[in-house]
């Protein structure tokens, strides 16, 4: 599996973790206990949410992934930046979401996400996180990146996300 591909699962497989997660912390309902065959309205409830959630959380990193893969394959960054703000605008725009705040936080989270997957797409490895021990030497170093992301991450739902 080539390193695109290793990225782009285990991002979504984070996803769909996360999502698992903060959905079977919640309590059921005694109604789940009392109605025959609620757990499948349940079942089909939690997984429109793990694909909406999985869907939101990825389109930046698909949007960085590739603009990562075409900056390494030689294409300038002017016209991939132009791209990415054209798409960032079309996607909030098409989930009635669109802001100048909420467009300048996604293109923050989308250049730090760029900078992280071309270091990613150059290391060696065989899995997610040989790609990881290789393009950051140190805990340090990537405990910078999750820095900087987190700080992305805080503009973009300050900004009502």
């Amino acid at each position: 599996m080539n390193n695109y591909d290793l990225i782009i699962n285990a991002e979504e497989q984070f996803a769909r973790e996360v999502t698992f997660g903060v959905l079977y912390q919640r309590s059921l309902s005694v109604w789940h206990y009392l109605i025959p065959g609620m757990f499948i309205i349940d079942f089909l409830r939690r997984g429109a949410a793990i694909r909406r959630y999985t869907e939101t959380f990825m389109f930046p990193r698909k949007l960085a992934l590739q603009a990562a893969h075409d900056l390494l394959s030689g294409h300038k960054s002017t016209s991939i930046d132009s791209r990415n703000e054209a798409e960032i605008y079309n996607w909030l725009d098409s989930h009635h979401l669109l802001s100048p705040e909420l467009a300048r936080a996604q293109k923050t989270a989308v250049d730090v996400l760029v900078e992280h997957y071309t270091k990613l797409l150059r290391a060696d490895g065989d899995s997610y996180y040989d790609l990881l021990e290789a393009a950051y030497p140190s805990r340090q170093d990537f405990q910078n990146y999750i820095n900087q992301i987190a700080a992305a991450g805080q503009h973009t739902a300050g900004s009502g996300f």
